[in-house]
């Protein structure tokens, strides 16, 4: 056997075993969000792996359409279903969709993987699969607590966004979370609507509005980001405004969703090396600054 057959192996003994020796079994909700079909096509049967790896009527399996609106709903396996999203505020209002979809069916959760169809790149495609496999694992995952499993992203400046730093924060396409954090407010801080108060309507040479709530090391960054260093960097002008302002968007909720959970004393972890035993990561915890004041 190579390591992976012997990692599967075990793992495939270890999650026979109900609850891993805990009184309490583990309910899991797992969204895999998507924007458009095909764009990843491998993506999809990753996450359908994650979730085969949970024992069997422990995880609900939800796979959002974000272009797609409505209440449409198919259901393609006992616990596995196709429904429709909500692109308003991208990623974050799709997901919110798929927690609220689940919470209106009574489907209990303790701990929700979120994954959006960008999770793996297709250059590293194999090594990242056995990276989030043993990320996203039972065993791990019943450790969390009150806590969030991903990768924590941090720049060696301070960025300020209200009064949140916002140095650091946990990277939104593949990450884990306590039921009880996401079940305490929604995944989306700034709505289209008040991102007005942001973002200018119309481009102005400027990706935020004079007097946004934010630092000018965040203010510098984003520009740049978008400007030139994303990889669907401008230049931006007047027709495409529009896309790159949604863009903005989803990195101010990014930033903002892991500064709200930090304030309310959620921790923070990556996952260490891959145990043979069990196919799980232990958890490294890491350390995000605090709330500075206590209103949004």
């Amino acid at each position: 056997m190579n390591v992976r057959q012997i990692t599967h192996f075990h793992f495939s003994q270890m999650r026979r075993i109900r609850g891993f020796g805990s009184r309490h079994r583990y309910r899991y909700l797992i969204l895999y969000l998507y924007a458009e079909i095909d764009r990843y096509p491998y993506s999809r049967a990753v996450a359908e792996e994650i979730w085969h790896e949970f024992p069997s009527g422990s995880a609900t399996f939800l796979a959002i359409n974000n272009f797609a609106a409505g209440d449409a709903t198919t259901q393609f396996a006992a616990d596995g279903f196709d429904i429709s999203g909500d692109n308003t505020e991208w990623d974050f209002s799709g997901w919110q969709r798929g927690v609220d979809w689940a919470q209106s069916r009574g489907i209990h959760f303790d701990v929700v993987i979120f994954i959006n169809d960008a999770f793996l790149r297709e250059s590293s495609a194999g090594k990242d699969r056995w990276h989030f496999r043993s990320m996203f694992n039972p065993i791990t995952l019943s450790k969390l607590g009150y806590g969030v499993v991903g990768h924590v992203s941090a720049v060696h400046e301070i960025h300020r966004l209200i009064d949140f730093e916002c140095s650091h924060w946990i990277r939104t396409n593949a990450f884990a979370a306590s039921s009880r954090l996401v079940m305490g407010s929604s995944l989306v801080t700034v709505t289209r609507h008040n991102s007005a108060h942001w973002l200018p309507s119309e481009w102005t040479g400027d990706v935020l509005l004079p007097l946004a709530p934010v630092n000018g090391a965040f203010r510098k960054m984003l520009n740049e980001w978008l400007g030139v260093k994303w990889e669907r960097a401008g230049p931006i002008n007047h027709s495409n405004w529009p896309f790159f302002r949604q863009k903005a968007l989803a990195i101010i909720n990014e930033r903002l969703l892991s500064a709200r959970w930090a304030a309310t004393g959620a921790r923070f972890f990556e996952k260490g090396r891959v145990q043979l035993t069990s196919g799980a990561s232990p958890l490294i915890e890491r350390t995000l600054p605090q709330l500075k004041a206590t209103h949004l």
